[in-house]
C-alpha cells in the first residue's frame, strides 16, 4: 500500500534521523578506540578499578604484581579464589580473567604492536611493564605462562604457604608447551591438558542427588530450532566416571527471555526426562563459577 505523501515525507525524515544518529555513534566510537577493546562493564565483577588506568601504574617486579593484585581484584574474588583448590586456582583465573592483565598490564609488549585505532588504545600500548623483562631475563616471553606464575604464586600467597619465584617458573618451565602460529594465545597441547585438570576436578565436586544447572543454546533434543537460550535444571540420578558423564532428571526448563518453557507438539524433551550429558557446564547449586558471573544465570 502507497503512503501519503505526507506521511512519506515523515518517514523519510525520520529513517535520515535514525541514519545520522547511527552515523555520529560510530564515529564517536572510532575517535574513542571503544570498538577495540572490550567495555568496562564486563570487568566490574572482578576489578575494583577501570583497566584503562592499568597503566598509570603499571608493575614493576613480581612482588608488585601481587601487591597490585590485591588493590585491583575485588574482595569476591579474593576471597574465592583464596578457597580454591590448588590443583585448579590458578587454571581457572587464568583463563577467566588472565587476559585482564596480559591486555592492560601490556604483557604482550613484545608480540604486539602497538595499535592506532583509538587514541586511549594507543596510549596504554606505549607504555611497558618493567616486570616485562624480568620475565624475559627468566626466559618466560609467553604472556599466558606469566599470568599462571603471577596467580600461582598469588593463591599461594592468600593462604600464607612459601614459594620461590625461580623455583615457580622452572615448575612453569617443565611443562608448559608454546602456542604455534594460528592456535591463539594457547598451545592446543595446554588447552587440552588444563580442560582435563578442570573436568576432572569438577566431576569430582559432583554427587548423586545434587542440583545442577547448565545453559543450552536450544534444549538438547528440540527438532524446532529456536533463537532462544534455555536453562536446564536436573538432579543427578548417576554418574559415569570413564565418560565424564552424568544421567540427571530434568525438573525444570526455563527460556532465556523470561518465559515459560511451552511444550509444542515436535518437542521431544520435557520436564520430568531423565538425560545423559558431558559434566562439563553444568553448574552445582550454591557453588560459585567464575567463569559464568557469580554463578547469577540461574
Amino acid at each position: 500500500m502507497e503512503l501519503p505523501v505526507k506521511s512519506r515525507t515523515e518517514t523519510k525524515n525520520t529513517i535520515m534521523s535514525k541514519f545520522k544518529t547511527k552515523i555520529a555513534i560510530l564515529i564517536f566510537i572510532g575517535f574513542c578506540g571503544c570498538g577495540v577493546f572490550p567495555k568496562w562493564d564486563y570487568f566490574y565483577p572482578y576489578s575494583k578499578i577501570n583497566p584503562e588506568h592499568f597503566y598509570k601504574n603499571l608493575p614493576n617486579d613480581y612482588d608488585n604484581c601481587l601487591n597490585q593484585f590485591d588493590s585491583i581484584l575485588s574482595d569476591e574474588i579474593i576471597n574465592h579464589y583464596q578457597s580454591l583448590d590448588s590443583t585448579i586456582a590458578a587454571i581457572e583465573i587464568s583463563q577467566a580473567i588472565g587476559g585482564l592483565f596480559i591486555n592492560f598490564w601490556n604483557l604482550s609488549f613484545y608480540r604486539e604492536k602497538p595499535q592506532t585505532s583509538g587514541i586511549i588504545y594507543s596510549k596504554r600500548m606505549q607504555y611497558k611493564p618493567l616486570v616485562l623483562d624480568e620475565f624475559i631475563k627468566d626466559g618466560i616471553n609467553d604472556p599466558e605462562a606469566m599470568v599462571r606464575i603471577l596467580f600461582n604464586c598469588y593463591h599461594k600467597k592468600l593462604n600464607n604457604i612459601p614459594f620461590n619465584w625461580k623455583e615457580e617458573i622452572q615448575l612453569l618451565k617443565s611443562y608448559w608447551i608454546p602456542y604455534k602460529y594460528g592456535e591463539g594465545w594457547v598451545s592446543k597441547e595446554m588447552k587440552k591438558r588444563e580442560n582435563e585438570i578442570l573436568v576432572d576436578y569438577h566431576f569430582q565436586q559432583l554427587a548423586v542427588n545434587d542440583t545442577v544447572d547448565i545453559l543450552y543454546n536450544r534444549a538438547p533434543r528440540l527438532i524446532k530450532k529456536t533463537p532462544d537460550w534455555y536453562y536446564l535444571t536436573g538432579i543427578i540420578q548417576f554418574k559415569i566416571p570413564e565418560q565424564k558423564s552424568i544421567n540427571v532428571k530434568l525438573i525444570d526448563i526455563q527460556s532465556d527471555l523470561k518465559k515459560n518453557y511451552m511444550m509444542i507438539e515436535k518437542d521431544t524433551i520435557m520436564i520430568g526426562d531423565t538425560l545423559t550429558d558431558y559434566s562439563k557446564g553444568w553448574l552445582k547449586r550454591g557453588n560459585y563459577y567464575m567463569n559464568y558471573h557469580r554463578n547469577k544465570e540461574f
